[in-house]
């Protein structure tokens, strides 16, 4: 059988391919690299990429798949071209491009895999913007991220059409492409607020890209009533009736909603919907049914409802065998060091935190945590961080040994932004069990996308979900309620125990490489000194 160079000088197209395809067949590929090296040496160049591109034309037009094996090494021919001192337009006349635009567009973009071949080629056939734009909306309906990468590859994402893009990243809930797709352009952050909007996407997410831009929500007023109207469903539903005032604030449209949404809930004879219409807001004329309480009255919305009773088929601290009653409050330098020594000690701890609820739909910033929650499959730590600091007390500082120790795996739910309310610069490792569990279920980027709540992850792995019924509590209360203290440290712990349990899970196939994915997974926040 002739060898490549002998064929390719001749512009035997159908020998050519026979080449090709044999030592493709017989897993010669050293030999075909060396082979085509040569050829490059000793056949014009302009004439071996032509021939390169009608021989993968000829092969894909037979349905032959041997292209794709011999495809790659349009690198190599990418690498000598840049040798080569002829003009782009004399190295890839009209009719060479004719050939080399739809095997990129009908085939090289529809095999993700290929994505490296796909970038030299177009590079080597100089592949128009127009037709790598076209490619990259193909490869979006096949794989996003590989089409992000094409288009950033030639620095076409900002010539892709926003809103097809957009949708389809929000489609496969792929944010992270999609912030991708409209980094340092403000005018496209706009726009995918408004579709996530338009979408009812999750009001957590558009949130987060709110702060993340540094875009007003005031700018988004339907996002805004959207919050606005869900905090007031919550606070009706949960009878945290006095936080009511606070979450419409001065919108007459959205007392109105309230009120409505009061009356259908508690009935027009409620001394709720009595106060909240005549009393706070003045719709009596709304509400020709609904009569004012007694001026001697002495009814007032009260307080949130703190300290509610606790509710059978939940988990609770009781739930766990080893748990050491009572959960321990920490508001002293001699309590902290305590907590740290016993901390310190054990392989894993779980972390939260608590801060009071802001109703002003209109917020992003960050709130200061009012308390930092710690727990080991034991013990369980509320600390006080409100009157931590009023003494001066640096709680990021007094807890940095048990944060930046490497030997104690600190598990929680999105807890950079723990870690940014308590104002820590350093942490190691740090375990998102949201990220453990979408491997789990074999997410194929398990660092990215869609959350699960710490109640459906107790409910998975635990059997039991979780009453949140004081989430919204004041967290700034002093003494905290019974409810409040369990509801905080059950936080904690539970996340030390769903862990053991999806190591229990995974063990049955491979306890080993689960331990190799932990390490994988955990992260550092900031600069840690002893690693």
């Amino acid at each position: 059988m002739a060898a490549l160079a002998e064929v390719f000088r001749v512009n035997d197209v159908e020998k050519s391919c026979s080449r090709l395809e044999h030592l493709c067949s017989t897993r010669q590929f050293q030999v075909l690299q060396d082979e085509l090296s040569h050829t490059m040496a000793v056949v014009p160049f302009p004439q071996v990429i032509r021939l390169f591109a009608l021989c993968v034309h000829h092969d894909v037009k037979a349905s032959k798949d041997v292209w794709m094996a011999y495809v790659g090494l349009v690198r190599l021919l990418l690498d000598t071209s840049a040798l080569v001192d002829i003009a782009p337009d004399d190295l890839v006349p009209h009719d060479v491009l004719d050939v080399a635009r739809p095997i990129f567009l009908d085939h090289l973009v529809r095999r993700p895999n290929l994505i490296h071949a796909s970038i030299a080629w177009c590079r080597l056939y100089n592949i128009p913007s127009s037709d790598c734009i076209a490619g990259t909306m193909t490869l979006l309906n096949i794989d996003p991220h590989i089409a992000m990468d094409l288009a950033n590859e030639f620095s076409l994402l900002s010539h892709l059409p926003s809103e097809p893009v957009m949708r389809k990243l929000l489609a496969l809930n792929d944010l992270q492409n999609a912030d991708r797709f409209v980094h340092g352009n403000v005018e496209r952050q706009c726009e995918l607020i408004h579709l996530m909007v338009a979408l009812k996407c999750d009001n957590k997410l558009i949130k987060k890209r709110l702060t993340k831009f540094h875009l007003s929500p005031d700018d988004f007023p339907i996002y805004v009533q959207r919050q606005r109207r869900g905090t007031i469903r919550y606070l009706v539903r949960a009878q945290q009736f006095g936080d009511i005032p606070a979450a419409v604030g001065s919108d007459r449209q959205e007392m109105i909603y309230a009120c409505d949404f009061v009356y259908e809930q508690c009935g027009h004879d409620n001394p709720v919907t009595r106060h909240l219409i005549h009393a706070v807001f003045d719709l009596g004329d709304r509400f020709p049914d609904v009569v004012p309480l007694p001026a001697s009255s002495t009814f007032v919305l009260g307080d949130n409802k703190d300290d509610p009773p606790p509710l059978q088929g939940f988990l609770s601290l009781e739930t766990f065998p080893a748990f050491v009653a009572p959960v321990v409050v920490v508001d002293s330098l001699a309590s902290v060091q305590d907590c740290v020594t016993h901390l310190m000690a054990s392989p894993t701890v779980g972390l939260d935190c608590e801060w009071r609820s802001v109703f002003d739909a209109s917020a992003t910033t960050n709130q200061s945590a009012a308390l930092l929650q710690l727990a080991s499959a034991t013990h369980a730590y509320v600390i006080d961080v409100m009157t931590l600091t009023a003494a001066s007390h640096d709680v990021a500082t007094l807890f940095a040994p048990l944060f930046e120790s490497t030997a104690v795996l600190k598990l929680g739910l999105d807890v950079r932004g723990d870690f940014r309310s308590l104002g820590v610069q350093r942490a190691s490792p740090v375990l998102d069990l949201q990220t453990v569990e979408k491997a789990i279920r074999r997410v194929a980027t398990p660092n990215e996308g869609a959350k699960t709540s710490l109640s459906d992850l107790s409910l998975q792995y635990l059997g039991l979900p979780m009453d949140k019924r004081v989430r919204m509590s004041n967290w700034e209360r002093r003494p905290l309620t019974s409810a409040q203290l369990e509801y905080a440290a059950l936080d904690a712990m539970a996340l030390v125990y769903i862990f053991d349990a999806m190591k229990s899970f995974v063990a049955k196939d491979d306890a080993a490489g689960f331990q190799t994915h932990v390490h994988k997974w955990s992260y550092h926040v900031g600069k840690v000194a002893n690693l």
